[in-house]
């Protein structure tokens, strides 16, 4: 009896730690590729920093599991993304973080916050303070635009991670690394680059033959056109035969109804818009993912590229600095006027 409830004991103590280990998560360490279909989560004090662009917005894209390179940077699964968007009047990028891919902030629109959680700025443009000349560090909100003396490489950029990819060059697959939150990469392998190049291959030489095997009546029976529509509060998005009497809805269009439809019955309070002095603009308000009212109103910000240094007529001797910059709506530029006398020039 002794010896069968030992058997026992044992038996079931290990099919125990053996059903833990099977259906308990996989954790994967620094460096291991994670994110899209790779089973399995990155460990402690590590997160999937995202390497390409997701197939859609419940989707994350495929990374690797690294430390994070900004300390006000939190776990990725504590982050509510914005809806992805598919056309962007900008760039598209990943912001610093690694959380969420979104369109990059243009000029006047809101970026950084915690843990850049208001979005990444364009390329040519800088997170800056909304007053100055300094560039804002989350927490701190900024605003986008060109920010003197702070110009990056957007390919080189110190405040991203680094990735890795290859794009098709002249019929081959370029496969190399850089430091950037913009998406610089067709496929994130070797091997993804040439299987795609294969499949194009195969993709054009099948479509010739139909084509030429094709009359235009089966051309016609065979119309198809990609569309999106609401169903249960979600855009649903597919292939559809075309019809003439409607027109078919991008992913963007439909996700913008769904925010108005949401939105339809919420009154915000009105804010006062400042007027702004001629030498800066007003900033777009921000709205967090998943809120009808801006959490940020709109606020007058310096643009320097409008200071365009407008010389006095008169003897370069005697063109002297009276005002001096100091960044606050209303005194962006120097100015300068002609003087006699050798007095310093006076901050504003």
């Amino acid at each position: 009896m002794t010896i069968c409830f030992s058997v026992w004991f044992w038996w079931t103590l290990l099919r125990g730690s053996w059903l833990t280990k099977e259906t308990g998560p996989v954790m994967l360490d620094m460096g291991q590729p994670c994110g899209g279909d790779i089973e399995g989560v990155c460990g402690a004090n590590l997160t999937c920093i995202s390497l390409e662009q997701p197939d859609d917005e419940y989707a994350s894209g495929k990374g690797v599991c690294m430390t994070h390179p900004h300390t006000d940077c939190v776990p990725c699964a504590s982050v509510q993304c914005p809806l992805s968007r598919h056309k962007c009047s900008g760039g598209y990028v990943t912001e610093p973080c690694g959380c969420c891919s979104d369109c990059a902030r243009r000029q006047g629109q809101l970026c950084g916050g915690p843990h850049w959680s208001r979005g990444y700025c364009d390329r040519d443009l800088t997170c800056s303070q909304f007053t100055g000349f300094l560039p804002a560090t989350p927490p701190q909100t900024g605003v986008c635009k060109v920010l003197p003396g702070h110009q990056t490489d957007h390919m080189a950029d110190p405040l991203c991670p680094w990735v890795s990819g290859c794009n098709v060059r002249l019929g081959t697959c370029d496969c190399y690394s850089v430091q950037t939150c913009h998406l610089a990469f067709s496929y994130q392998s070797l091997k993804d680059c040439l299987q795609a190049m294969k499949a194009d291959e195969y993709y054009w030489s099948n479509e010739k033959e139909e084509e030429s095997e094709k009359t235009e009546d089966e051309e016609e029976d065979d119309c198809t056109e990609w569309s999106c529509e609401v169903q249960e509060a979600q855009c649903v998005c597919g292939e559809r035969t075309c019809d003439p009497q409607t027109q078919p809805l991008s992913e963007d269009a439909c996700q913008d109804l769904l925010v108005r439809s949401k939105c339809s019955n919420v009154t915000c309070p009105e804010v006062p818009l400042p007027s702004c002095p001629e030498d800066s603009i007003l900033t777009e308000p921000f709205t967090p993912p998943g809120n009808c009212c801006p959490l940020v109103s709109s606020l007058c910000t310096c643009i320097f590229e409008n200071c365009k240094i407008s010389l006095p007529t008169c003897s370069p001797q005697k063109i002297k600095q009276t005002v001096k910059a100091n960044g606050f709506p209303g005194s962006c530029c120097d100015l300068y006027s002609c003087s006699d006398s050798e007095e310093e020039p006076h901050d504003s």
